[in-house]
C-alpha cells in the first residue's frame, strides 16, 4: 500500500476524484421525504391490520383546522362566519373527498326537531343575531355528536374536520394550501392545523433547514481549526478528504432513496470521523516533515483499525427491520468505508505531490499544557477509578430504579412552543389529540353486535387516556331516541335495520361508508387518543385488544398510533441488540489485532462507561429510546472505538521504541 501510494499519488487522486464526481451526480436528485407509514417490514402483524382497515375504509388522511376565538370565544358573528367560511373552502378544494367536511355547518348530525328526525348540519347559514347565537349554543349543548367534539365545551373553539387524498406525491399540494387557508382567516381569531402528512411535511422542511445549517456550521467549523493548527494545505487537504466523503456518500444515497430524518445525520459522522483521520495524519506528517512514507508507517494501522471498528455497530443496526434504520445503517457503513479509504489513499497522495511544509501552530503546543490533566489522572489513580466505579453504579441504579422509556410520536420532533405541538396541546380541548381507528367485523345488523360495540365502547371510555369516542352505537341510539323515545339499542333486529337504513339515507354515501361498508358487514369505531405518548397508547391498545377478545369481538386497529407503537418496539428492541452484540465483537475484534485480551478488554472499558452513563443519563432525564437516539448506539460506541485504538496503539508503539 505504501509503494503504491508514494508511486501512483497522481493516478489515486484522479481515481478518487471521478468516483467522488460520479457518486456526487446522485445529489442532483436532491429531495427529502419522510413517511413513517410505510417503514415497518411487510410481514408484521400491525401492517396486516392496518392494510385491513384501509381496504374496507379507505387510506384517506384526516385533517383538523382550529378556530379559537377571543374573549368571547367563537360564538359571536365573525367566528361563526369563518368556520363557515373554511368549511366552503375545504369542499372546493379537489383533494378534500366529496361529503368528508364535519363542522357546525357541514356533515349529518342526528336530531330531533319539532318530534321529527332531522339529519344534517346544526347551523345552516352563520346567525347574525344574539338571540339565534344562543339558540345555536344550546343546540350543540343537546348534540352529543357536536358538544366536546366539533365545538369546545367552552364554546371558545370550533373545528373544520375532512379527508384528503392519502396519496403522498399530493403532501406538498395540501400543505401548501392549508398554510394559505391559515394566512387567510388567521385573524383576529386563532387558526391551528394538524394532520399526519402535514406533520410530515414540517418534518421534512425542518431537516431541509438543518441540513444546511447544522452540516455547514460543522464543516466549516471543523476545516477552520485545522487550518489554525495546521495551515492552508491541512485545511485544503482535510476538506477534500471529509468533503468528498460526504458528496460520495449522499450522492450514492439518492440515486436509490431521499433523505430521511435518520440518514440526515450522516454527514455530521463522516466529519466527526473523517477530522479524526486527517488530524491524525497531519501530526505525524509534521513531525517528519516530507517523508510520507515514514508518516504512512505510523498512520495506516491505527486508522484501518477505527474504521473497520466503527463498521461494525452500523452493520448491527440491520438488526432493526424499519426501512429508514436500515437505509440509515446502509449509507453510514459506506460513509465510513469512503472517509477511511481516502484517508488512507487520498490524504497521503495529495501530501506525497504537494509536499507541503507544515508546522504546528505554537499555540497549539502551548495547549499541550493541557496534559498535566493526564498526568494528575496519573498521580490519583484511585481517585478516578472511584469516580468511575459512582458513574457506573449510579447509571445502573437509574436504569433499574427509573426504566429507559421508549418512544417517539411525530410531533415530539418539533421543538417547545412550535405551532404544531401547540396545536396538539390546544386539541385537549377536544379530549384527543390522536385517534385510533378499530374495524368491528360481523352481522352489524344483528343488535347482540352492536351491544357489543357499546360495551366496548364503554371500556374504552374509561380508560383515563381515552377522550372522545365515536361508533355506530351514538348513531343507532340518537335515531331510537327519536323513533321510539329511548336512547338505548333496540332489542328487534328489524327495529335496528330500518335505523341504519334510514341514517344510510339521510347522510352523504361518503360520511355512512366512513362508518359503515355497504355489505354491513364491518363498522369503524374511532377512539381518540389524549396523549401522543406512544408507551401509554401502547397500553391503551393492549387493553383494548384483550377486551375485544375476552367479549369475542373480532376487531382490527388502524390509525397512526398503531404505526408509531410498532416502530418504537423495533427501535427499542434493535438499539438493545446493538449494545449487547456490538461491545463483544468490539472486543474480539481488538482481541485479535493486539493479539491479546489485556489490550483488548482495555480498549473496551470506556466504552461500556460512556454506554452506561449515556443511558442512565437518559434514564434520569425521562430521554426515550427511539428513533432519533438511534445515533447515539453509532457515535458512543463506533466513534468511542477510535480514540481508545489510537491510544492503545501509539502506547504500544512507544513501549517498541523504548
Amino acid at each position: 500500500m505504501k509503494k503504491l501510494i508514494i508511486e501512483h499519488s497522481r493516478l489515486i487522486c484522479f481515481f478518487v476524484f471521478v468516483l467522488i464526481l460520479v457518486l456526487g451526480l446522485g445529489l442532483l436528485k436532491w429531495r427529502i421525504w419522510n413517511t413513517y407509514e410505510t417503514n415497518l417490514p411487510e410481514k408484521d402483524p400491525v401492517v396486516k391490520q392496518e392494510r385491513k382497515v384501509k381496504k374496507v375504509f379507505g387510506k384517506h388522511q384526516t385533517v383538523i383546522i382550529g378556530i379559537e376565538g377571543g374573549r368571547g370565544g367563537i360564538f359571536n358573528i365573525s367566528g361563526l362566519k369563518k368556520i363557515e367560511k373554511i368549511s366552503e373552502e375545504a369542499e372546493k378544494f379537489c383533494l378534500v373527498e366529496k361529503g368528508s367536511v364535519k363542522s357546525l355547518c357541514r356533515g349529518g348530525v342526528v336530531r330531533e326537531e319539532n318530534g321529527m328526525l332531522k339529519t344534517g348540519p346544526l347551523m345552516r347559514n352563520s346567525p347574525e343575531k344574539p338571540e339565534d347565537i344562543e339558540q345555536l349554543k344550546k343546540e350543540v349543548r343537546e348534540s352529543e355528536l357536536v358538544y366536546g367534539k366539533l365545538v369546545s365545551k367552552d364554546f371558545k373553539a370550533g373545528l373544520v374536520v375532512f379527508d384528503v387524498s392519502g396519496e403522498e406525491k399530493f403532501r406538498g399540494k395540501i400543505h401548501k394550501w392549508l398554510e394559505r387557508i391559515k394566512k387567510k382567516y388567521e385573524r383576529p381569531e386563532k387558526v391551528l392545523i394538524t394532520s399526519i402528512g402535514y406533520m410530515h411535511e414540517e418534518i421534512d422542511r425542518g431537516i431541509e433547514r438543518d441540513v444546511y445549517l447544522l452540516t455547514g456550521i460543522a464543516f466549516v467549523g471543523i476545516i477552520f481549526l485545522i487550518f489554525l493548527i495546521f495551515g492552508k494545505w491541512g485545511a485544503i487537504f482535510s476538506g477534500i478528504v471529509i468533503g468528498g466523503a460526504i458528496v460520495a456518500t449522499l450522492g450514492t444515497l439518492l440515486y436509490f432513496f431521499p433523505i430521511k430524518v435518520l440518514t440526515i445525520t450522516i454527514p455530521v459522522i463522516i466529519i466527526a470521523l473523517g477530522s479524526s483521520y486527517c488530524i491524525h495524519i497531519l501530526v505525524n506528517y509534521s513531525r517528519v516533515q516530507k517523508e510520507i512514507s515514514d508518516t504512512l508507517d505510523r498512520v495506516v494501522k491505527p486508522i484501518f483499525m477505527a474504521g473497520f471498528s466503527s463498521l461494525i455497530i452500523p452493520l448491527l443496526m440491520f438488526e432493526i427491520p424499519i426501512s429508514p434504520v436500515r437505509q440509515f445503517a446502509g449509507f453510514m457503513a459506506l460513509g465510513i468505508f469512503l472517509v477511511t479509504v481516502f484517508s488512507l489513499l487520498l490524504m497521503p497522495a495529495m501530501l506525497n505531490l504537494k509536499k507541503p511544509e507544515m508546522k504546528i501552530h505554537s499555540w497549539v503546543w502551548r495547549a499541550e499544557k493541557l496534559s498535566k490533566v493526564s498526568f494528575w489522572s496519573l498521580k490519583h489513580k484511585k481517585l478516578i477509578f472511584a469516580i468511575a466505579i459512582l458513574l457506573i453504579f449510579l447509571s445502573i441504579f437509574g436504569i433499574l430504579k427509573v426504566p429507559l422509556r421508549s418512544g417517539l410520536a411525530p410531533v415530539e420532533f418539533f421543538p417547545e412552543n412550535h405551532r404544531i405541538r401547540n396545536t396538539h396541546e390546544w386539541l385537549q380541548k377536544f379530549q384527543a389529540v390522536d385517534y385510533f381507528k378499530v374495524m368491528v367485523s360481523g352481522d352489524i345488523l344483528n343488535p347482540d353486535t352492536i351491544r357489543k360495540i357499546e360495551k366496548f365502547c364503554e371500556f374504552a371510555k374509561n380508560q383515563p387516556e381515552v377522550g372522545n369516542v365515536f361508533s355506530v352505537v351514538n348513531v343507532v341510539k340518537e335515531i331510537n331516541k327519536v323513533l321510539a323515545g329511548k336512547k338505548e339499542i333496540p332489542k328487534d333486529s328489524k327495529k335496528l335495520k330500518n335505523i341504519l337504513y334510514l341514517y344510510e339515507m339521510s347522510v352523504s354515501p361518503y360520511e355512512f361508508a366512513k362508518l359503515i361498508d355497504i355489505s354491513y358487514r364491518h363498522s369503524l369505531i374511532k377512539i381518540g387518543i389524549r396523549t401522543w405518548d406512544t408507551e401509554v397508547q401502547r397500553d391503551v391498545y393492549l387493553k383494548l385488544r384483550s377486551f375485544a377478545e375476552k367479549e369475542g369481538l373480532k376487531v382490527d386497529f388502524g390509525g397512526s398510533p398503531i404505526i408509531w407503537i410498532a416502530n418504537n418496539f423495533y427501535i427499542a428492541k434493535g438499539q438493545w441488540f446493538v449494545v449487547k452484540v456490538g461491545l463483544p465483537l468490539i472486543l474480539l475484534f481488538c482481541c485479535i489485532v493486539f493479539r491479546s485480551l489485556k489490550w483488548g478488554a482495555l480498549s473496551v472499558i470506556d466504552l461500556i462507561l460512556i454506554v452506561l452513563v449515556a443511558f442512565g443519563v437518559m434514564s434520569y432525564q425521562g430521554i426515550r429510546v427511539n428513533i432519533a437516539t438511534v445515533v447515539v448506539a453509532v457515535l458512543t460506541i463506533g466513534v468511542g472505538a477510535d480514540f481508545s485504538l489510537h491510544f492503545i496503539n501509539r502506547f504500544l508503539k512507544e513501549g517498541e521504541l523504548e
